[in-house]
């Protein structure tokens, strides 16, 4: 809130403070390490003033309402160059400003060059504008919040369509690296069926369609990554298709077969009757 511009919302609250307490001066006061700033002010002309001769930084310190009614005859006022100079303050009362979590931010407070004092209900009526000021601080500090968050998300959700781009390029360039290989072996694996079957050695066939059958398997499933790679694109098309089922099956056994061999196992394939193309 240091060093920002005026607001409607403070100002109808200080200018409330001033009528109510029919004082020249009302300031929403903000104090920090070094000094005091206005908020908002009626009747006066500086920003800010050092926090060594501020009122308020008293007000912070003792937690409740400050009320001087003379600072000449107020030993922690009469020598104030506040007092003794320009405004020539004479008549002070400051309500602090507490957030709910117990910080002391500044006051609200009402000036006059005159001595005087204020009524029961004058001053239950500062207390109270004092805390509907701390109402408005708080609600800046939570739109700060979120804004805050808002641009973090957006961050975040720029960072997460950056790193599914990322992603989506190396599948793609993955599976076509793959691919090249993998054909090639289904095609040779293909030559060596038929030299296989010419040759009279029609016992490695079996084995060679095995490496076929895994080689075309193998290709299915990098093809399924592009297909999860162009869903998420949205550049695909979803179609029906029949497909062999216990062809499925005898193909995923056929790839496993020499694995159960090694270790003396069995594998059993038990198809309903009649289980044919599914879609």
């Amino acid at each position: 809130m240091l060093d920002t511009g005026p607001e409607r919302s403070f100002d109808d609250l200080t200018l409330l403070a001033s009528h109510i307490c029919q004082t020249p001066v009302a300031l929403v006061s903000l104090v920090d390490e070094d000094r005091q700033w206005f908020k908002s002010k009626v009747g006066l002309d500086a920003d800010q003033t050092p926090r060594e001769v501020a009122f308020c930084a008293h007000a912070i310190v003792d937690n409740r309402l400050l009320v001087v009614p003379d600072a000449t005859h107020d030993p922690r006022f009469a020598d104030n160059p506040l007092v003794t100079g320009d405004p020539n303050i004479r008549f002070y009362a400051g309500t602090p400003l507490v957030t709910p979590d117990g910080h002391g931010l500044g006051t609200l407070c009402v000036i006059d060059m005159q001595a005087r004092q204020l009524t029961p209900e004058q001053t239950a009526a500062l207390e109270a504008i004092g805390r509907q000021v701390v109402s408005q601080l708080e609600l800046r500090r939570k739109i700060l919040d979120l804004e805050q968050q808002e641009a973090e998300l957006r961050q975040a959700r720029r960072e997460a369509l950056k790193a599914n781009e990322a992603k989506s390029t190396f599948l793609a360039n993955m599976s076509h690296e793959l691919r090249t290989p993998l054909n090639a072996i289904i095609g040779y694996s293909e030559l060596l069926e038929e030299e296989a079957a010419d040759s009279g050695v029609e016992h490695l066939t079996p084995d060679l369609g095995k490496i076929r059958s895994s080689g075309r398997h193998l290709l299915g499933l990098i093809n399924d990554i592009l297909d999860i790679s162009k869903i998420e694109a949205g550049q695909t098309e979803l179609f029906l298709e029949p497909f062999d089922v216990a062809g499925v099956v005898r193909d995923a056994a056929a790839a496993v077969a020499s694995l159960v061999g090694q270790n003396d196992n069995q594998l059993e394939i038990d198809c309903a009757d009649g289980l044919g193309e599914a879609v």
